[in-house]
This record gives C-alpha cells, structure tokens and sequence, in this order.
C-alpha cells in the first residue's frame, strides 16, 4: 500500500504601510522634471550638521505658467521624500526673486543673513525625515528639488514641477553638489577541479573542489555542483567547505568521460564555473560463468515517504510602496525542498498555499490583495511550478484561494523537488498604515 505524508506549515507574512498627506513620511515621488533650468547653489560642499544649509541658490529660468502659485526647496533619497528645507514661497515672498513671473530664481544671505525662504533648517532636520549617509567609502546619492506649486493647499509632488540638482553625501555626513557613481563589484570567478574512481562495479565516486581565482578551496561558495557525461547530468550534488561528492547510479561497460560545473546560488557574490577538466572512469565488463539460472526478487510495496522541509516561520514583505494607486510590496518563499521517495506507480503530489486576510489590530487587508509567483530552483526537479496567481482584481481571490506552489509525481531517478515563490502585495492604496500580518498555509498531498 503506497503511503504519503501529510504536513502543514503556516509562518507570518508581515508589510509596513504608511499614510498621510503632506505628512507621509516615505512618498514615492516621480514628479514631472523641468529640463528648461538650472540649479547652481553656493556653498557647493558642506555637511548636513550646518545649520545654514544654503547661502545661495539659483535656477536659470523661472516658474512655468500653470505653476506659480507658491514654491519651496525639497530633499528627495532615492523616490523618498525627506521635506523640505525652506519656507514656502510665494509671489510677496521677500529676500529674493522667486520665480513667480517666469523670470530666474535668485536668493541668497546678502539680502538677509536669516533668509529663511533660501534655507532655514540644516539638511539633517528636514521636516519629514532625516538624510541617510554613504557608508565606508562609498557615499550615498540625493538630490535637491525647487518645486513649483499650481495649488499650495494641493500639493502634488508626483505632477507638480520642479528643477532638480543631483547631490552625494559620505559615511561623516559630508556633501557635496554631484551624484556618487556606485561601480558594482563583480562576482567571484571559479573554477571546478575533479576526481574519479570505479565504485563497486559498475558506479563512479566523483569529487569536485570549486576554487576561486587565485586557485585556493572557496569554502564559502554556495550553491550545487552538477555532474554530466557529454550532455546528460548524471546528478547534482550541494557544495559544502568547497566540495562536492556524488555517486553515481550504474554505467554502461566501457570508458565514461565525466565532468563537473559549478552551479551558484547566489550570483552576486559568486559566479558559476565552466566545465571542468575530464574525469575518465573505466567499467570492465563482467566475466559471465557458464550456464544458466533463473534469478528472482520480491521488492515490497508501501516504502518511501512523501515530505516537505524549508518553510521559513517568518517572511517579511519590507515596506510597502504606493504604486500606480497601490500599496505594494513584496518577499521570497522558500526555497522549499519536496521530498517523495515513494514507488513507481505511486499517486501523484500537490503543495498547495492559502492565505488569510492582513490583519493589523482592528484594520484589514483582504487576503485576496497577495498573490504569489512560483518557480522552480535548480534543473533537476521531479515535480513542477504553480501557475502564477496575480493579487485581487488580477485574479479573482488572489491567495485567498488555495493556490498549487508546485505538483509532480514519482519521477525514476530524481526524488526531489526545490519550488519557491516570489509573494506580492497590491493593497487599495486608501488601505490605513500600519503593521499587517496575515497566515500562509502549506499543505501537502
């Protein structure tokens, strides 16, 4: 009789909203650029502790018409909007010509040493949010917005317009007019050396050590090794302190000429190799006796299991991004590895998910706003991915209906399967901020 196992497994998937007007501390900006001006600011260095952060500023041209109801200097991180390090300013504003007729913008400390209406608070106490510095070497880019207002009680930083000048600033809090060319380090090249040897009679034990670029053990690779005779993968094996051990299952009489490739799993820091250098491995054949004889063997039924590890107890979603109207947000499940060692013929799997609504005290999300992305990892998996299942309305109950993370079968050879899952998070962008968790349930059968 077949056996199978069941489990279950719930963990919390946990997002960050957060809301408000004018107030919101992390808006998402893509606001409509002026290319028509340019900003030049004096001093063009500094650091974000001087409590004068501008002694001057100018933009080539003026406000365009549709747009001079009022106008401030903005601090923009990223898509982050930190606030604003000036007064507002409107057409009566004094200490300055601000623009409000199309002509060019001029303010500086010799019409008025305490001009607020150029700055009036340090780059570090922006009124939403305080700039975050480069790190090591390596500094952090901003930029420094004059936006131009068509409603000063209706501001829009997405369809407002504004001049921008790009800024940098390092790990001291030391800044500087121009942004910060971040070079991206490449990843690690390796390299795979292999050995081989007859097991038994007819089986190969191969080794493979992965190495990095200066020839020594990368114990710290992670990821698979694969094996392959020609084209075909004889099978994968986990790389462990930079080595890899396989057996393989019966060859074929004669000389079998094996290599190995390294497979990263993270490759970012570490890139795969090519083929290794061959590894030949000689079957003899077997001397036959004389004569005949029947041979006979009972294999019994119901052996091998049907089981699922690597569910993570928490997935975080990060904070969410308001989006096209949506809060959205998103986070990796997995890798889960399916394990069905069960017999030839036995009854086929599926891992299913199902998730309940956000909750966050009193307020809700509705579990229909999750969806999820499956996919498999690696190249040999008995089983396959689920079909993508988009966040209400993309589809019509999103995760809230149980969903397939994968399905399969007993498969001869191949006893495993590693599926994952990218989750994401589309909430009504009215949703009330807050801190939301809500249950994802595995189930396998």
């Amino acid at each position: 009789m077949n056996k199978s196992l069941k489990k279950i497994a719930s963990l919390a998937v946990v997002g960050a909203l957060v809301t408000g007007g004018l107030a919101f501390s992390a808006q998402a900006a893509s606001a409509d650029q002026l290319t028509n001006g340019t900003i030049t600011i004096t001093p063009t260095t500094g650091n974000s502790a001087d409590v004068d952060f501008l002694n001057s500023i100018d933009v080539s041209t003026g406000c365009p018409v549709g747009y001079r109801d009022t106008s401030d200097t903005q601090i923009f991180q990223g898509t982050t909007r930190l606030g604003s390090v000036s007064l507002t300013r409107n057409s009566a504003s004094p200490y300055g010509d601000w623009g409000f007729t199309g002509n060019a913008i001029h303010g500086d400390r010799l019409i008025a040493p305490t001009n607020g209406y150029l700055s009036n608070r340090s780059l570090n106490a922006t009124t939403q949010g305080t700039i975050v510095n480069g790190v090591g070497t390596t500094d952090a880019n901003f930029e420094l917005r004059v936006y131009c207002y068509a409603d000063n009680f209706n501001r829009n930083y997405t369809t407002d317009k504004y001049f921008s000048l790009a800024m940098s600033i390092n790990a001291n809090g030391d800044w500087k007019v121009g942004s910060s060319v971040v070079v991206p380090v490449p990843a690690q090249a390796t390299t795979v050396s292999l050995t081989g040897a007859l097991a038994g009679a007819n089986t190969a034990a191969l080794t493979a050590t992965v190495k990095d670029s200066t020839n020594a053990t990368a114990t710290a690779a992670p990821g698979a090794v694969q094996f392959l005779e020609g084209t075909t993968v004889l099978g994968t094996a986990p790389v462990a302190a930079g080595v890899a051990s396989f057996t393989s299952g019966a060859l074929s009489v004669g000389s079998h000429a094996i290599t190995a490739k390294y497979l990263s799993s993270d490759t970012v820091g570490w890139a795969n190799s090519a083929l290794s250098g061959v590894a030949t491995v000689v079957v003899p054949p077997v001397a036959a006796a004389p004569g005949q004889t029947v041979i006979d063997v009972t294999v019994p039924t119901g052996t091998g299991v049907l089981s699922y590890a690597g569910l993570q107890s928490t997935i975080s979603l990060g904070q969410a991004v308001l989006t096209g109207g949506l809060f959205k947000a998103s986070g990796d499940l997995g890798p889960i590895t399916i394990t069905d060692t069960r017999q030839l013929g036995s009854s086929s799997w599926s891992l299913t998910g199902v998730a309940t609504d956000f909750t966050s005290g009193t307020k809700v999300i509705d579990g229909k706003y999750l969806g999820w992305k499956p996919a498999l990892v690696g190249t040999s998996n008995a089983g396959v991915a689920g079909a993508e299942v988009l966040p209400a309305p993309g589809s019509a109950n999103g995760l809230k209906t149980a969903s397939a993370l994968s399905t399969g079968s007993v498969v001869d050879g191949i006893t495993s399967t590693v599926v994952g899952a990218k989750l994401n998070l589309a909430a009504p962008g009215n949703t009330p901020g807050g801190l939301y968790t809500a249950t994802l349930t595995l189930t396998l059968l």
